[in-house]
């Protein structure tokens, strides 16, 4: 009776603002993911798993530096009461950014080479270069999102989706198409990052010119100290995100070889497609309205409850499809050169199905000040799952026992997560 209770609630709660909202988002994000998504078999055509390797290779590194690259002083501007306040915040996550973008060109004029070599893959070494490109664009960009989730632009945000993703497949398929291999992709990814950074801050620019007059060193400097346990908790938070993902990565590369790593890779980013189109919208507008719940000191353990079944519902069909039949969906979309990267789906879509329901609620520690803790959850399942494939790696095991093992852990640790987060939103 209890979960027929929830599902109704699921159900009746598709005619709310929620509901509203996340749907002008995910309708621009769909649309920009159904872009390339489309477009995939023939991109699938055109690159090989090998080609995919060095993309990986390079992400490994950009992950870690794009995840903390505004100090998570972008996140803190959401639960700013004032935008004058909240402005400030933003300008505090953009220093932030600079600073970051001109350390990672110092790492990179002086130690590219063993940072090449950490990755497996030497093809990378050149396109290192770009490190500092992509931290500004990854961390303005980020910084820009939030505020314009603040601000309840959610239609801004979904054009913004459609020009990064249309940018990157455009560019993509032109040089694929043109003979180029990994550099294709490459350029691609830069061209997309730097189209949607450029856009989204000429509009903001634009809708802010006379808000932007308020910001001021004393108030930046407050901004920096008042939120100071976004840096301090959140920041080491996200940077285990990035190690764990750069980690896995780098694992695979190392122990298992680049077409392995490539066709991980590229299962990994046709998994993520339900959590770029439904997901991240979702987590957006819940933050948003979470926080002004919080901020009215409103309960919102059942915006919670709602999301996190509304989620599972909606992912079940796609978890069936891919543990049942991964292998020939993968070969009949993409061709024969990506069985194997359907195999690693139908492991990693189990995983995939937590992490995309958890992306909301993560949240909720933010609001409620309890990044402390929620810092120790994301540390067990940060290190234990490059230590679970680094195990198999250098004992022996196939790559397959490999991600059977980190699919087993990371989804026990994601429900463990969860069962933690629902608790302290019910008890704040």
């Amino acid at each position: 009776m209890l979960f027929l209770r929830y599902l109704t609630d699921a159900w009746s709660w598709r005619r709310s603002d929620f509901f509203r909202h996340t749907g002008t988002l995910a309708g621009g994000v769909g649309l920009a993911q159904m872009i390339p998504f489309l477009l995939s078999p023939v991109i699938s055509r055109l690159y090989l798993p090998e080609d995919y390797a060095v993309l990986a290779a390079y992400t490994s590194i950009t992950v870690l530096l794009s995840i903390v690259a505004t100090g998570m002083y972008s996140h803190a501007l959401m639960i700013d009461r004032s935008d004058e306040k909240a402005v400030n915040t933003a300008m505090a996550a953009f220093l932030v950014t600079l600073g970051t973008a001109l350390l990672s060109f110092v790492a990179v004029l002086f130690f590219r080479r063993p940072l090449a070599g950490l990755t497996g893959n030497i093809q990378v070494l050149g396109w290192l270069f770009f490190l500092p490109l992509t931290v500004l664009f990854a961390g303005g960009t980020q910084t820009l999102m939030v505020w314009n989730t603040r601000k309840k632009r959610y239609r801004r945000l979904a054009v913004n989706r459609v020009v990064q993703a249309a940018t990157l497949t455009a560019v993509t398929l032109t040089l694929g198409f043109m003979g180029y291999r990994h550099s294709g992709l490459l350029v691609g990814l830069l061209a997309g990052q730097g189209a949607a950074f450029a856009v989204l801050l000429a509009q903001t620019w634009y809708s802010e010119r006379k808000l932007l007059a308020t910001v001021n060193k004393p108030e930046v400097g407050d901004s920096f100290r008042t939120h100071k346990d976004f840096p301090k908790y959140n920041m080491p938070q996200g940077f285990l995100d990035g190690f764990r993902d750069s980690g896995i990565l780098i694992i695979l590369s190392n122990f298992f070889g680049a077409a392995v790593l490539g066709s991980y890779s590229f299962a990994m980013s046709i998994l993520n497609k339900p959590v770029q189109i439904v997901g991240q919208p979702v987590a957006q507008v819940f933050y948003q309205q979470a926080a002004d719940l919080h901020k009215e000191g409103q309960p919102f353990a059942s915006l919670a409850r709602k999301t996190l079944l509304s989620l599972v519902l909606l992912f079940m069909p796609l978890l069936i499809l891919f543990v049942g039949w991964g292998d020939a969906v993968f070969a009949f979309v993409f061709g024969e050169n990506w069985i194997t990267a359907g195999r690693y789906a139908s492991i990693l879509i189990v995983w995939m199905l937590f992490r995309f329901v958890n992306s909301p609620i993560s949240s909720i520690p933010l609001i409620l000040n309890r990044q402390r803790t929620f810092f120790y959850f994301g540390a067990v399942n940060n290190i234990s799952l490059p230590l679970a494939l680094f195990l198999c790696g250098i004992t022996g095991h196939s790559a397959t026992a490999g991600l059977l093992a980190l699919t087993a852990l990371g989804c026990l640790n994601m429900l463990a997560q969860m069962i933690w987060i629902l608790n302290i939103s019910r008890k704040r």
